[in-house]
């Protein structure tokens, strides 16, 4: 029986008169049938009469409207009252940054200097894909492409 029996939010629902009446007419024969939510019934029970028996404790005063007093007052300037500058360029401004470095950043991965490079170069864009990182000892020298068990 305990595997049907009604979570104890439902039980509490139902102390509180918070149920609708075929639910509550469900739940009233359950408990009738069932000792463990009879018993749970009456802990939810004891523990209302035992809660509403502590005194109502009273601020006293406002809180909010004390701590808002101590803050300091700023006052906001009127839309009609600020400078409105050179704010205007900020946007476009700062487009053509973004614009420019992308640029110049993507610029330096496609040059090749005259120097910069060996004319050979070995594929070492790609070895971070490697399963041994450059500079690593292999731990079988045949899985190595020297051989020698160092890179």
């Amino acid at each position: 029986m305990a595997d049907h029996c009604p979570r104890t939010l439902a039980l509490s629902a139902f102390l509180d008169g918070q149920l609708p009446p075929r639910r509550l007419r469900d739940l009233r024969a359950h408990i009738d049938n069932c000792a463990a939510c009879g018993e749970m019934l009456r802990e939810l029970e004891t523990l209302r009469s035992r809660l509403q028996a502590l005194p109502q404790e009273r601020l006293g005063f406002d809180l909010g409207a004390v701590i808002e007093a101590r803050l300091p007052v700023q006052s906001r300037p009127s839309r009609t009252a600020r400078r409105r500058g050179l704010r205007w360029l900020l946007f476009p401004l700062s487009g053509a940054t973004a614009l420019t470095l992308g640029l110049y950043l993507g610029s330096t991965l496609i040059r090749s200097v005259a120097g910069d490079m060996p004319e050979n170069p070995p594929m070492l864009t790609m070895a971070v894909f490697d399963p041994i990182p450059p500079g690593n000892l292999c731990p079988v020298p045949k899985s190595c492409p020297s051989g020698n068990g160092f890179r």
